[in-house]
């Protein structure tokens, strides 16, 4: 028998195969609950009766190789010639683009991701950037003689900078290439990765891997691009030179005071920063206002240096920075301006970084103190720490450039980690946010509602249970005609109020049992009531009152650091019904529910929802004993209730499915930074060894006076150390700072009641990892320093 949408009924016979219990093994997992019904074409028109739809076939149209424009044109045409056929207002048929909207939601989420891994990239990427300017400078350290001799003879400066190039290219070349190469192979290891993490939860996704060498190419030569230009910029560097001081090997004088070009620099550089400002204080850009004062207190040192010191007016710029980063959302100067955007990561970091490298390089005589006075009392550790310490601080450039390295992915890894573990300890509030207290939702269709359904009536197999609750939520579909509404900072949803929405949502009528024990929290309540349950209570005392759903209507956009738009509490709704009647009625909003996921309606009182716009009971809630199987009462209800189509859901185990995903995500993110910690390993390496070749006389020089080789060994591991040690400190509390901000910011966790959580037992067993590392592949260049002959290394002959 089937029911026509005028209400009229017509019989047929139909032969219907049912499959022997025990074949749902051999059903794919995603279709055991759907339930279809195939006819001919011949029976679906003697079920129609004949009339309107007698002649009309609707069907899938499936179109291959066409663009989304073709796709969308296609979808206006048929809708067009249904509505020239189908003249009822109260069919409700739909058009709907499937592959199109199939595809638009699988690129925007493949964007999301891509999106993601780029941002995270991009301090691996600034890592290798800065590693290679330190190599070059080192092999314009190295190089400085033969360079000056060039110049002696004839050669431009120019010439210097070609030379450097076309060295320069080939490297850049082959590194590009292999690791274009190679790019592909981490791709697979992320492809793999990824399917590990959705395996654990029942999705359906799967990830193949594809790649276009399109991509590939577009690697290759953006990563040769880079190279190139740091190379270009690093050389000019490099070629400027005194001949008679490179030749003799003499370090170049150091002013006092800032030249014409540093003034000249700085200018540029605080005129840069007026113009970001201004510009965020009219675009409201957050990304302008993280930049522009940074930009403006780094220049502003550079002018004052021209008076006093570099390190008096470095040093308080540095700090400037850093308090200007950790303080912005509590900041009434950048009020409305939107922090939402990836970018914002970016920028912290890298001048948050910049910051306490400035500061750590230009005041290094308190920590060469400070060391001197705890572990360096001893005559022969007192020379060796001081010999240790003294050249990376002497070498500012090089070792500020190293810092900033080993820094910045520190600081990546500690914010990644704090958001995964804050995002861990959400885990219980979650739950009762979004289930209320209840273990078991079932869902049926319109067509055959929840009729007379209570614990007396469930079926024997159900009597040794433990429920504790049991609710049932009659539904019924509206139009959203419209509803007030506001617009939170970074909102890309503006409506003017006013404006009609026919949007369709689900009306939810609630009994008065769900109204005093469930215990699903409110976000946002009307100032009129003093507490969640009142609030709930009320809907039962006044048929205009409404709760909505998180979705706030789906107008709701989050902004972090921003106010979240949309419906909002003490504003209306407009209804009207969908079967054509104009049945409205506006609703007063007196809250939103924190949860968003399973519930996404508008919650009304039950009498009202039944008797103005006919909701049957479609939704169960179940609140099962502490000891009772959720999961076997799921599986029992959907049996019992098959003649219903009730498809019944674990609420615990989805979510708890969802957050081990949201985690396994984060882990990964995590992993992939270690690509980041390794260059900072490799550059470490490469920087020490390089040391041993360019402090060959010093070395001699200290063999010559009595050092030892194992003190030349310790000084070298010790060196590496304080290097090693200092970026790891300035990454690790640059992180914890800006976890905080994640955490107590507006819109941070601390609002969704997230614990602050520094993970020191991750946070521990990387950085010792990658402390050990480097010792380790510092060790033999250690060695090798220790070997050199005092009088080989003084004659300086290679």
């Amino acid at each position: 028998m089937v029911q026509g949408f005028d209400g009229s009924t017509v019989s047929a016979q139909l032969q219907v195969e049912v499959l022997p219990l025990g074949i749902e093994e051999a059903v794919p997992e995603n279709f055991r609950n759907l339930v279809l019904g195939f006819v001919s074409l011949n029976t679906g028109q003697y079920l129609l009766h004949g009339g309107t739809y007698q002649d009309i076939l609707v069907s899938f149209i499936r179109v291959y190789g066409a663009n989304n424009i073709t796709l969308e044109n296609i979808k206006t045409s048929v809708t067009n010639q249904m509505n020239a056929e189908i003249k009822a207002d109260d069919v409700g048929l739909e058009v709907s683009n499937v592959k199109y909207e199939n595809l638009k939601i699988a690129r925007e989420g493949g964007d999301a991701i891509t999106t993601i891994f780029l941002i995270f990239s991009t301090f691996a990427i600034i890592a290798g950037m800065v590693l290679i300017v330190n190599i070059f400078v080192m092999l314009g350290e190295e190089r400085k003689s033969e360079m000056g001799m060039a110049r002696a003879v004839g050669m431009k400066r120019k010439h210097l900078v070609r030379l450097f190039l076309f060295e320069g290219i080939v490297y850049a070349f082959l590194a590009s290439f292999f690791g274009a190469i190679l790019g592909l192979g981490l791709g697979r290891v992320l492809i793999e990765a990824f399917s590990f993490v959705f395996s654990g939860a029942d999705i359906g996704l799967d990830f193949p891997f594809y790649f276009e060498w399109d991509s590939v190419l577009i690697a290759f030569c953006a990563g040769f691009l880079l190279t190139f230009i740091t190379i270009f910029l690093t050389s000019r560097r490099i070629s400027k030179l005194n001949i008679i001081r490179a030749i003799r090997r003499i370090p170049e004088p150091r002013g006092t005071r800032a030249m014409r070009k540093d003034i000249a620099l700085g200018m540029v550089i605080l005129l840069l920063g007026v113009l970001i400002s201004w510009w965020a204080k009219v675009s409201l850009e957050g990304a302008g206002w993280m930049a522009g004062p940074p930009l403006f207190a780094l220049g502003l040192a550079l002018i004052v240096h021209k008076w006093v010191s570099l390190r008096a007016t470095i040093t308080p710029a540095g700090l400037a920075i850093i308090a200007w980063i950790l303080w912005p959302f509590e900041n009434p100067i950048v009020e409305g301006a939107d922090f939402s955007g990836f970018e914002m990561f970016i920028l912290s970091g890298v001048f948050l970084v910049l910051a306490g490298v400035l500061v750590v390089i230009f005041n290094s005589s308190v920590f060469l103190a400070f060391l001197q006075k705890t572990i360096g009392t001893g005559k022969k550790t007192k020379a060796v720490l001081k010999t240790a310490i003294s050249y990376p601080m002497d070498s500012k450039f090089k070792t500020g450039m190293t810092l900033g390295m080993f820094a910045l992915i520190i600081f990546t890894v500690t914010v990644i980690a704090m958001i995964t573990a804050m995002q861990t300890s959400l885990t219980d509030t979650l739950l009762k946010n979004e289930t209320g207290g209840y273990d078991i939702i079932g869902i049926t269709n319109p067509r055959t509602p929840l009729e007379n359904f209570s614990k007396e009536n469930l079926p024997q197999s159900f009597e040794s249970v433990e429920i504790e609750q049991l609710e049932t939520i009659s539904v019924a579909t509206v139009f959203i005609v419209d509803y007030d509404r506001k617009a939170g900072v970074g909102s890309d949803y503006t409506v003017v109020i006013g404006e009609v929405k026919t949007e369709k949502y689900d009306l939810f009528g609630v009994s008065d049992d769900f109204l005093d024990n469930n215990d699903f929290t409110l976000d946002e309540r009307d100032k009129n009531f003093s507490s969640d349950r009142e609030a709930w209570q009320a809907l039962s005392e006044n048929s205009s009152y409404c709760i909505i759903d998180y979705g706030r209507l789906e107008g709701s956009y989050m902004a972090f650091g921003g106010e979240v738009s949309g419906a909002y509490a003490g504003g209306t709704v407009i209804i009207q019904d969908l079967e054509g009647q104009n049945r409205t009625k506006t609703l007063k909003v007196i809250g939103i529910t924190d949860q968003g996921t399973f519930l996404n309606g508008i919650f009304t009182y039950k009498d009202m929802a039944e008797r103005e716009f006919g909701a049957v009971p479609r939704i169960l809630l179940v609140k099962l004993g502490p000891d009772e199987d959720a999961d076997w009462f799921s599986k029992e209800l959907e049996k019992s209730y098959i003649n219903n189509g009730l498809t019944a859901l674990d609420l615990k185990a989805i979510i708890n499915s969802f957050i081990q995903v949201q985690t396994n995500m984060m882990y990964l993110m995590e992993a992939f930074l270690g690509i980041g910690l390794l260059v900072g390993i490799a550059g470490i390496v490469i920087i020490s060894y390089r040391n041993v070749i360019e402090r060959r006389q010093q070395i001699g020089m200290l063999r010559a006076i009595g050092f030892r080789r194992r003190m030349i060994t310790k000084s070298f591991l010790i060196e590496t150390s304080f290097v090693t040690i200092l970026a790891i400190l300035i990454g690790l509390l640059l992180g914890i700072g800006i976890g905080w901000q994640v955490y107590a910011g507006e819109g941070g966790f601390k609002e969704v009641g997230a614990s602050f959580v520094i993970p020191w037992g991750n946070l521990l067993v990387i950085i010792i990892i990658a402390y050990i590392a480097t010792l380790i592949f510092t060790f033999y260049p250690s060695i090798m320093a220790a070997k050199v002959p005092p009088a080989e290394a003084l004659r300086y002959i290679e």
